[in-house]
């Protein structure tokens, strides 16, 4: 079958090139006649040729058993065969004139677009045969893997659109079929991964059975599956990793594989191979667990196990995975994890380790358990019957019994020894005797056989294979780009191909590293060889070039981790410095900056001190992890150095954005408006991370100025764009919830939340998904829907070292104070521990300052006003300056709190002048969320220095601000002595209906009668039901369908169909307990769903 669809795709590649051919001809008789100004007629034939041309491409396509989809320069659909309506279910009409992404799942459409347009720039044939598989997308949203290969082909000139489809009229054609379920879709092959070099896909697959393999059965059964752990442990050379990759070809349960490195001494790299290895059988496994990996502070070791292993526990039934070369790990939180493992390894998982020497794991426990397995040396050894099936196939003749038990006695039983001494026999002449000196021992691999080895082959293939011998992996063309470089090109006929293919036919110790042969590696002990030949026979300088040569080439493959580590052998800091900073945008717009930190911290200092682009990614890597006052100073070194940069300009751009950024948290908005404005005009279109960031502040800083309205309204449509890439979307997302709660407007915030969440779970955003639950957790806090807070807030709290830093400082602190509204003391302090605990970990002093001043705080609201005291006549508050954002915990108003509640003239006076100006300050920035909280602090201390008409003032506008939003949480927390303000406000008609939600939120002194409380409760509850049920694209259609837009007109809105509209909004109707639009819009006000219009 594939042979067959192989030649298929052969087939209608040189059709269309004999095609190609053919037009070309027919331009240049156009041209002539044109040139010649010959007569009508003439260019009338040629016309119609060249329409027989389009006619005989379309029949061509339509003819092919493949789908083809034929894209134009913007993306768009221009031609789509009867066979790709069938596959992906939709009518020809719904295709044409769309973009591509449609037909792939939402979650790669960034990446494809960037594949796509680097292809638009570089196209060459790929054949179906050289692609793994990729996912597409049916028109009823299911997925399914797909084999694609493309080509090209060009319109004529007259057919051309120049604005759309470039001067040259260049076609993509893709030709695709549906994938066999036992190829199922590879998501490491995908570009979002490799393009970063991120992770190296053939790590993960095991070595290839060569031709000679003996088949050992007797050893299998040593794999026992009902041990949690096999340990296979032996020198170099004793076939463990052939072993275990034929066993696991015998088994029916899923397996992993992931061959283990020296680059792997990283925690964070070590897990992301590790989890890489299981999402190779389970895709759905890891990400809670990566999303920590991606933290601002590496989660301390037990966080980290816990959500790993509780992630395994979670998949159904047995399956394995092993680790090879475990040996070459020295990092002792590696090992520390897998011993944390191991001793709650989950029960479906049986663990192979192989490694040289006995990993320093704790397998004592494991081993009184009964659940090791142990596969040492003399277990591995070949036999007498093993050594004589191994040297039959090596001579292709048989051996003879006598013979065998020599080699398996000399070597004991080593299968490279013996491999080893029949290569050299071979190489010294077919009739040659099996070397006699070889030493019965393990060393008997010396400069003799080794030497015999490499000085047997031509003088060109051993330059080859020592300069090859730099690189842990290889394929052709990356050693001709080490080999055919310079003076090396000189005096052999040897290219890429033919080296791989001679010493793979010659057996040098060459293993395949993937299906397709693609790449490869050498024996580690041969190439260990290799590696001190090289160095004997070139200087430092030529073996620097070499790795230098190896990086260049890596680089632009897009394997970005193999070549940072390529640049770093060479020894030189400044091509490394270089591929940083190369490359630095493209990791950040993929969330990568933990790689970019670990790169520069590989760096001298003063490399870094004297390069911008450095300082740049440097100053990303404080952004991320809130390190606010770090940047500054890197900026003004920045802008001493960025003149003479090639691209100044956008980072200039990068440095405004800073900048901007930097004056948002200071409170000046219209120096961070106009810096950001700046930014956002000059940072490059293809940097969506910087971007985004920038659109962020932008907005806020917009919002601090008064222009909330504007702001919303272009954030609103920004997010109706399509193809707006998902790092943008996420961010604008966050931008407008930030806003609308600001802004106090609660149900706005959770709209969007919802919005958020439904798109966040299609693209499987880890890190933007942690933000969800908070937001919606400080909304349900304010509204004192403390039962749904206190959910949201324990799920933040579970995953905070993968949130934003000061966002889970935030959410430890709420989830604190809900405990303590809803009685629970114990638990309450229990997060105040986790508080402190979290804070100092960060190592930062600004965070142990929240902390305690939280603890003040609660000890406030558990009546300890002495301690309370204590902490305000000694808090230092120099961290605490700028902006109050929406944070729970500002140490500001915290002392205000406890100044209050200490009571004497001089404490209230100094509250009140303390308060007033950050009323002011808030007032200024449009903070109506904190104009709330200050405006009943300053209620509270007014009523107690007897000003009781002020008093009433300033709850009057706290009242007012928070009746839309029911912002209760605020009133709440003050305690019942702001009850009688309140009903003297009740009394003088200030929101009575309001008040009295408030009142009953005091359960103690609740009045009779509140039938209006209740019912606005109700209301609330299925307000928040509804609007969980509804679907983001239901939402959408809602809000059209109050536009009184039509079903086509909301299909062509949304880029839907008219068909696909009407089924959406029966699903409205049906959860809304409607009949038709008009009530559907007139419920969905009425709960607030929908804004009256």
């Amino acid at each position: 079958m594939k042979r067959e669809e192989t030649t298929s795709q052969d087939q209608l590649i040189a059709e269309l090139n004999a095609l190609r051919q053919q037009l070309s001809a027919l331009e240049e008789r156009l041209d002539e006649s044109k040139t010649a100004k010959r007569a009508t007629v003439d260019n009338e034939a040629v016309v119609s040729d060249v329409s027989d041309y389009i006619g005989q491409q379309r029949s061509i396509l339509e003819a092919a058993p493949e789908a083809i989809i034929a894209v134009d320069n913007r993306g768009r659909i221009v031609l789509a065969n009867e066979q790709a309506q069938t596959l992906f279910g939709y009518d020809r009409d719904e295709l044409l004139e769309k973009t591509v992404e449609m037909l792939i799942p939402e979650r790669f459409h960034e990446t494809h677009i960037q594949h796509r347009l680097g292809y638009q720039a570089n196209p060459i044939t790929r054949l179906m045969r050289e692609r793994r598989r990729l996912a597409g997308r049916r028109k009823d949203g299911t997925e399914i893997p797909l084999k694609i290969g493309l080509s090209f082909t060009h319109l004529p000139s007259g057919e051309v659109d120049p604005d759309s489809m470039g001067s040259d009229g260049r076609l993509a054609i893709a030709m695709i079929a549906e994938a066999e379920e036992s190829e199922p879709y590879d998501a490491y092959d995908d570009p979002s991964m490799a393009a970063a070099g991120t992770l190296i896909s053939t790590k993960l697959q095991p070595p290839r059975l060569t031709s000679d393999y003996i088949p050992r059965p007797r050893l299998f059964k040593r794999f026992d599956r009902q041990r949690s752990l096999t340990l296979v442990s032996a020198p170099a050379g004793y076939g463990k990793s052939t072993l275990m990759s034929s066993w696991l070809e015998t088994l029916d349960c899923p397996t992993a594989w992931l061959s283990l490195d020296e680059n792997d001494n990283d925690l964070a790299v070590f897990l992301s191979y590790f989890i890489a290895a299981i999402q190779t059988e389970f895709s759905n496994i890891g990400a809670n667990t990566l999303t920590l990996l991606n933290s601002a502070e590496l989660p301390p070791l037990q966080i980290i196990a816990t959500s790993l292993i509780n992630e395994l526990n979670s998949i159904e039934g047995a399956y394995v995975l092993v680790l090879d070369d475990y040996h070459l790990i020295q990092n002792k939180r590696v090992h520390d994890l897998l011993t944390k493992i191991l001793l709650h390894l989950p029960p479906g998982l049986h663990l192979v380790l192989a490694s040289r020497v006995d990993p320093p794991l704790t397998l004592a426990n494991l081993r009184a358990r009964g659940q090791v397995r142990e596969v040492r040396a003399h277990d591995l050894r070949f036999n007498q019957n093993e050594t004589a099936g191994l040297v039959k196939k090596l001579l292709g003749a048989p051996v003879d019994l006598a013979t065998a038990a020599s080699l398996e006695e000399r070597s004991e039983g080593w299968v490279t020894g013996l491999r080893l001494a029949v290569l050299s026999r071979e190489y010294l002449g077919s009739r040659a005797p099996i070397p006699n000196d070889i030493h019965a021992n393990n060393r008997f691999v010396t400069d003799y056989l080794m030497s015999s080895v490499l000085s047997l082959q031509r003088s060109d293939v051993q330059q080859w294979l020592l300069q090859s011998a730099i690189l842990d992996r290889f394929s052709p063309k990356l050693c001709e780009a080490i080999c055919l470089a310079g003076d090396d090109r000189l005096g052999t006929d040897l290219d890429g191909e033919s080296f791989v293919d001679l010493v793979s036919r010659a057996n040098l110790f060459v293993i395949p590293l993937d299906q397709h042969q693609e790449w490869f590696r050498f024996h580690h002990l041969f190439q260990g060889f290799l590696q001190s030949e090289l160095r004997k026979q070139r200087t430092a300088a030529e073996i620097s070039t070499l790795h230098a040569r190896a990086s260049e080439w890596l680089e632009k493959q897009g394997l970005l981790e193999e070549a940072f580590q390529h640049a770093l052998n060479s020894g030189r800091e400044l091509t490394a410095a270089q591929l940083i900073e190369r490359n630095r945008l493209f990791l950040l717009n993929d969330d990568k900056w933990p790689t970019v930190e670990r790169w520069l911290a590989k760096l001298p200092d003063d490399i870094e001190k004297r390069r911008p682009g450095l300082m740049l990614a440097r100053a990303w890597v404080y952004f991320y992890q809130f390190a606010l006052g770090a940047i500054p100073p890197l900026l003004q070194m920045i802008e001493s150095a960025v003149e003479d940069e090639p691209d100044a300009t956008s980072m200039t751009a990068e440095v405004d954005f800073f900048w901007g950024h930097h004056w948002y948290w200071l409170g000046e908005s219209q120096r961070s408006l106009d810096k950001l404005s700046m930014a956002l005009e000059h940072l490059p279109a293809t940097y969506h991370q910087g971007r985004a960031e920038a659109e962020i502040f932008h907005a806020l800083a917009r919002h601090s100025l008064g222009q909330k309205e504007a702001v919303v309204q272009e954030l609103r449509k920004t997010l109706h764009t399509d193809h707006l890439p998902d790092s943008i979307r996420f961010r604008l997302f966050g931008a407008l919830i930030f806003i609308h709660i600001l802004s106090s407007e609660s149900n706005k915030a959770i709209q969007v939340t919802l919005q958020m969440r439904d798109v966040v779970a299609r693209s499987g955003t880890a890190y933007i998904a942690t933000w969800i639950p908070y937001l919606q957790a400080l909304v349900h806090y304010g509204c004192n829907n403390l039962k749904a807070a206190a959910e949201r807030f324990a799920k933040l709290v579970e995953n905070r070292y993968a949130v934003h830093t000061r966002a889970a400082i935030d959410g430890l602190a709420g989830l604190a104070l809900t405990h303590q509204a809803l009685g629970q003391t114990d638990k309450a302090n229990s997060v105040m521990s986790q508080l402190f605990e979290f804070a100092l970990q960060l190592r930062d002093p600004s965070y142990a300052s929240i902390a305690r001043s939280f603890q003040a705080r609660l000890w406030l609201l558990q009546g300890d006003l002495e301690s309370a005291v204590r902490w305000q006549e000694t808090a230092e508050l120099e961290f605490d300056a700028g902006l109050m954002f929406y944070w729970l915990e500002v140490p500001r108003l915290t002392r205000c709190r406890v100044l209050i509640a200490q009571g004497t003239v001089a404490s209230l006076q100094e509250a009140i002048e303390l308060l007033t100006g950050h009323l002011q300050d808030s007032q200024t920035h449009h903070n109506v969320l904190r104009m709330i909280e200050i405006s009943i602090l300053l209620a509270v201390a007014y009523q107690k220095v007897d000003q009781t008409n002020k008093a009433l003032d300033n709850l009057e506008i706290a009242v007012n601000l928070s009746r839309p939003a029911s912002w209760i949480q605020p009133f709440v927390e003050v305690g019942p002595e702001l009850v009688d303000l309140l009903r003297q406000s009740n009394n003088q008609g200030v929101a009575p209906d309001f008040i009295a939600q408030i009142l009953t939120a005091y359960p103690e002194i609740a009045e009779p009668g509140t039938d209006v409380v209740e019912s606005h409760l109700q209301v609330r509850s299925i307000q928040t039901e509804l609007l969980e049920q509804l679907t983001y694209r239901e939402r959408e259609v809602l809000d059209l369908l109050a536009q009184d837009l039509s079903n086509q007109e909301i299909a062509s809105s949304l880029t839907i169909s008219p068909h696909t509209v009407k089924r959406h909004t029966a699903s409205i109707y049906r959860k809304l307990d409607v009949k038709n639009r008009r009530q559907a819009v007139l419920k969905a006000e009425s709960l607030g769903i929908l804004h009256p219009r």
